[in-house]
């Protein structure tokens, strides 16, 4: 018996019982049943509190983090988020202009403000977990 053959033999046979329950002066519904008091709300953490508790769950490299990027023919991936010098990259000869560009840039350090961002959902970042020392934290 499939899904909705099921589904069509259990309504079938909710409604006769219903019936039934109607045909012998029994209310077909339940009588509200009293709920235990809900236990008292953890406390709302603020931001501060979430990004901390956050950081501390993803932990790796603090000097530099990635952003996710996505091309118009479907293409996506992370990459670190580069701090550029443009005008030293602008002022270089054509055939130096990549060299110039990883010479000069800098990377942005994982801080709370880019956490912010990423539970914002203004921002998709990634963590290296592989610190600079090719160990990972414990």
């Amino acid at each position: 018996m499939g899904n909705d053959e099921l589904l069509t033999a259990l309504l079938a046979e909710n409604r006769r019982l219903r019936e039934l329950l109607v045909l012998h002066g029994i209310p077909p519904d339940p009588p509200e049943i009293v709920a235990e008091p809900p236990e008292p709300a953890a406390p709302a953490l603020s931001e501060t509190e979430k990004i901390r508790i956050f950081r501390n769950l993803f932990r790796g490299r603090e000097d530099v983090y990635a952003v996710r990027w996505e091309r118009a023919d479907g293409r996506k991936g992370y990459m670190p988020r580069p701090e550029r010098d443009w005008r030293a990259c602008n002022a270089a000869p054509q055939a130096d202009k990549q060299r110039v560009d990883r010479e000069t840039r800098k990377y942005f350090p994982l801080d709370d403000e880019a956490v912010r961002a990423h539970l914002q959902g203004k921002l998709t970042i990634g963590i290296y977990p592989l610190l600079q020392d090719e160990t990972c934290e414990k």
